[in-house]
This record gives C-alpha cells, sequence and structure tokens, in this order.
C-alpha cells in the first residue's frame, strides 16, 4: 500500500480502530520505540488560489512517534495531541516498511476502513447538497 494511502486511511480513522490494528503487530513482533509519541508544532503549506504561490498559513498542533520493528523504522504523525493513536500509526508504518506477513490481513481490513470512510464522506457530501443554494437571476425570465 502507498505511504499516501496509508496514512489518509489511518488519519481519518477512530484512534481506537488504529490502536486495535497495530496491536496485533505488537503481539507478533517487538517494537522497539525509537522517538516517543509528542507534541510539536507543523508548518500548515497552502497555495494561493489566484496566483498559485505556496505559503504558510501558520502553525498547527500535531503529535509524532518514531519505531522500529525487525531493523525496519515506521513513523506517525497527525494533528492533535493522541499519543496512542500516533504510536499505532507508526507501528503500522513500521510494519509496512519491513514486509510483514501481517501486512496482508491489515491492508485487507485498511481497505475496509477506507470503503467505510468514503461512504460516510458521501452521505456528509449528500446532506450538504441538500442545502446548496441556487443564484439564478431574474433576467430571460
Amino acid at each position: 500500500m502507498e505511504k499516501q494511502r496509508l496514512s489518509k486511511i489511518l488519519s481519518r480513522a477512530a484512534a481506537d480502530e488504529v490502536v486495535a490494528l497495530a496491536g496485533w503487530v505488537r503481539e507478533q513482533h517487538e517494537i522497539t520505540v525509537i522517538k516517543e509519541p509528542a507534541k510539536t508544532l507543523v508548518m500548515m503549506p497552502m497555495i494561493e488560489p489566484v496566483s498559485g504561490a505556496p505559503f504558510f498559513l501558520g502553525e498547527l498542533l500535531a503529535c509524532d512517534a518514531m519505531v522500529e520493528i525487525d531493523g525496519a523504522r515506521g513513523a506517525g504523525i497527525a494533528m492533535g495531541d493522541d499519543f496512542d493513536k500516533v504510536l499505532a500509526m507508526a507501528i503500522i508504518d513500521a510494519a509496512y516498511n519491513a514486509r510483514l506477513e501481517e501486512c496482508q490481513w491489515l491492508t485487507g481490513r485498511l481497505a475496509t476502513m477506507e470503503q467505510q470512510q468514503q461512504e460516510r464522506t458521501r452521505k456528509e457530501a449528500a446532506l450538504h447538497a441538500k442545502t446548496k443554494v441556487s443564484f439564478r437571476t431574474m433576467e430571460g425570465a
């Protein structure tokens, strides 16, 4: 699974789901915590919509961690300060980097989570679509 897709699924998932997935890996392998979960500030990049020029909107509170499994490192970072979730994200990332057998099961479970997230997004979009306002003018009527 690509890193961007993995990060997107894990960051949108509930903390208890991510911790449960990492717990399954944790039962099978020894985890070495390289960097304990800690709060940090991250610059928020944006693109100016008219000129397309990049700029930094400001800083946001994030949490990051790094672990190692069988010689492969994994990192996790997320907005907010959920230490358990970020540590679990790092464990899952390390599992993929180490190409563990558990990755097949993880990929299936993550695909299911992704489908559920997409369905929730579609439902939310449908709710918002009902409130869309049409600004047609009376010209030509």
